[in-house]
């Protein structure tokens, strides 16, 4: 494999430098960089035990524990990866992953490569005593007949305050709008506070009485600050997932 790799995915990343730096067992052969700021890159091609005669593509960062497998990148592609019989089939397979690298994949690095806002304890104790002091009620944030709309236009503020902001962590606009988020989702679906046991992390629990429905609001908030630009972060696709979850 190191020898398809040298052929054909080293002479289009070389320019970005990307090196080979080996292989993380006997199944997956990586790539990296150093980004600016310092984070690590990760390209990796492997196979997995079920299908081995289909090669995947995973990128990651030294700085996230998200990872970005090619069929998130391109939802056309099989999640098990691209088959392949004989080496010249190997190629075209490196070959068609490393353009959607180059064409999706880096971006994704991009914007992994900088991490989230931390949230310390003391954050989420002032979060709590905001909650249980009724730091918000419906006259403050006058809810519509349409939960996407709420939705969306809190998230647009977050994402508004975020880039303004220029990398500074405003804290206080992220509690205050995770609890604004809160409040809709509660308004909508129901729902009721716990203080999680073992790290003492207020939760939204129960919502549309489903005992497996649970959030964490200040952190998923904090998450949209940090990338805005991150689909997974948005909280107008955990509502549509929320929504479908209870239909079922």
């Amino acid at each position: 494999m190191f020898l398809n790799i040298k052929k054909i995915v080293l002479p289009l990343v070389v320019n970005l430098n990307f090196t080979y730096i080996g292989k993380r067992d006997s199944v997956s052969w990586i790539l990296s960089r150093t980004h600016t700021g310092g984070a690590i890159q990760y390209l990796c091609f492997e196979k997995i035990a079920s299908s081995p005669s289909c090669l995947r593509m995973v990128l990651s960062t030294t700085v996230t524990k998200e990872v970005c497998y090619h069929y998130q990148l391109d939802s056309t592609i099989d999640p098990f990866g691209i088959s392949y019989e004989d080496q010249s089939s190997l190629n075209r397979a490196l070959k068609q992953l490393t353009h959607l690298f180059l064409s999706k994949g880096l971006e994704w690095l991009a914007l992994m490569s900088s991490p989230d806002v931390l949230l310390e304890r003391n954050h989420y104790e002032q979060f709590w005593i905001a909650v249980q002091a009724g730091w918000l009620d419906e006259n403050e944030f006058p809810v519509s007949r349409s939960l996407i709309d709420d939705i969306k236009k809190i998230e647009e503020r977050v994402v508004y305050y975020s880039r303004e902001a220029k990398g500074v962590v405003d804290y206080n606009r992220i509690q205050e709008y995770a609890i604004i988020f809160s409040f809709v989702v509660k308004h909508y679906f129901g729902g009721k506070w716990e203080l999680e046991k073992n790290f003492s992390l207020p939760l939204l629990v129960e919502i549309g009485q489903l005992k497996e429905l649970k959030i964490n609001p200040l952190a998923m908030v904090a998450k949209l600050w940090s990338k805005p630009a991150y689909p997974p972060y948005s909280l107008i696709t955990w509502v549509e997932r929320a929504k479908k979850q209870l239909k079922k």
